[in-house]
């Protein structure tokens, strides 16, 4: 499995696929994706392949669906 440091309003999370989180307010509605490109850094659960950024990893992008406003 592929994890990744994402950075999204100003905080670091560590993620994998099919997470749930709950972070700060976005100003982004219910049920919509948004692509975050801030990506510090990604590694295989074995820890074969470790991409570190400087600061973000270029070209990756996490995929994430705003599920409700707290």
């Amino acid at each position: 499995m592929t994890y990744a440091i994402i950075q999204l309003s100003g905080k670091q999370y560590l993620i994998k696929q099919g997470d749930t989180l709950q972070v700060e307010k976005l100003a982004v509605n219910e049920n919509k994706e948004i692509e975050i490109n801030e990506v510090l850094l990604t590694f295989e659960d074995k820890g074969e392949k470790i991409v570190i950024g400087v600061p973000f990893i270029e070209k990756a992008v996490v995929t994430a669906k705003i599920l409700e406003h707290g």
